[in-house]
């Protein structure tokens, strides 16, 4: 099937246009059924682009209310995108499918917050696009991807250096060119540059609203309520908080409203410690939901230190126990799990649990930034 000619082109999107309408009631009945689809035997007529495409697209919509879903489904659409004929479609077709089905498990492990899995997925989509030149749009944006798990695995500089403005700008894509923009000055955050990150990010706003690009204005907003806490500047963190909520609320992006909340909550933890564990009680039952163990854990230590702070060590040592037990089973990061074990016996005995608990937490949101940073106990640390 040739694509170089006008008439195979569209003939090639009719095909596939008519795959995606025959493929369309059968995810939705895979969806319907509620059965486990991770061994199911694939019908030969599923064997098709348009079914590929119909599976990423749902894969992708399950992102923010059930990524472990999302997850089932790409790795469905991977299996089929991996078999797809040589001689029934074009070799830029199978390359985008298989590109495409590999972007969006890496999307589904990075909502689960496994960024070693979403980092090799996106790589192995770039690998995919960068086999046919008519794809160095797609490969820019896997390769861009990438940047952001590179950022969230703290490797900030690395990611800078992947960063793709050039090929967005020569694609006219003045969004994401300006997204990258933005994970600059995250890194420049994150590497501790906070006046820096701040100058760089605050001009991305304006843009961002000129290119009614919402989700990224709401994140950049929630970036900078983090600078701002640190420059010491509360009134505007509040301020870039409530706006952030606003924008992932008319969205209706949850995950995104969880973060604008959580960051609210920690700045009421110091006037209301009540009110802030209501708050952040309901973003712990929304995580363990959407099987998020490890955002539900750093919420709960959160709620930990706002038990001690309204004198309820007993249920504090409960929940720190309860936290633990999540981060073993999901088999998350070892040195955590080490900090929580510490917390949960030295809640039985020490004589200032707040330093304890505002200890470990501490040392949990570095390792965010520092995942080999080893965990000292408090009279160690003197």
């Amino acid at each position: 099937m040739n694509i170089e000619t006008r008439e195979g082109l569209f003939a090639v999107m009719e095909q596939v246009a008519a795959e995606r309408e025959a493929a369309r009631p059968i995810v939705e009945k895979l969806v319907a059924s509620g059965e486990p689809i991770d061994d199911i035997e694939i019908p030969e007529g599923w064997r098709t682009a348009g079914m590929v495409m119909e599976l990423c697209d749902f894969a992708f919509s399950r992102l923010e209310n059930d990524p472990l879903q999302s997850l089932t489904f790409a790795h469905l659409a991977l299996a089929i995108a991996g078999n797809l004929g040589d001689d029934m479609y074009p070799s830029t077709l199978r390359a985008y499918v298989e590109g495409r089905a590999w972007r969006e498990v890496g999307y589904a492990n990075r909502f689960l917050n496994s960024y070693d899995a979403a980092g090799r997925a996106f790589r192995t989509a770039e690998t995919a696009f960068s086999t046919d030149s008519s794809l160095v749009y797609d490969e820019a944006v896997a390769r861009f991807l990438r940047a952001g798990i590179l950022f969230l695995n703290a490797r900030y500089d690395e990611a800078v250096v992947l960063n793709c403005a050039d090929v967005f700008r020569d694609f006219g894509d003045r969004r994401r060119e300006v997204r990258c923009d933005v994970l600059r000055g995250m890194a420049s955050h994150l590497r501790g540059e906070f006046k820096m990150a701040r100058t760089q990010l605050e001009p991305t706003l304006e843009l961002l609203r000129e290119l009614d690009d919402l989700h990224t204005l709401g994140i950049t907003y929630n970036a900078l309520a983090r600078i701002y806490l640190l420059l010491n500047r509360k009134s505007d963190a509040v301020i870039a908080l409530e706006r952030s909520k606003e924008i992932f609320t008319a969205l209706d992006m949850p995950s995104d409203i969880n973060r604008a909340d959580w960051g609210l909550a920690l700045i009421l933890m110091e006037t209301d410690p009540l009110k802030a564990f209501s708050i952040l009680s309901r973003l712990r039952d929304d995580y363990l939901d959407r099987h998020m163990p490890e955002n539900a854990g750093e919420v709960g230590l959160c709620m930990v230190d706002a038990l001690v702070a309204t004198e309820q060590i007993k249920a504090a040592r409960i929940l720190t126990a309860q936290v633990l037990k999540e981060f073993v089973e999901a088999n998350l990061d070892k040195y955590a799990i080490s900090a929580l074990a510490y917390l949960r016996d030295i809640l039985r005995t020490t004589t200032d649990p707040k330093a304890a608990v505002q200890h470990v937490r501490s040392y949990v949101e570095r390792l965010r930034t520092q995942p080999t940073l080893l965990f000292l106990p408090l009279d160690e640390e003197k």
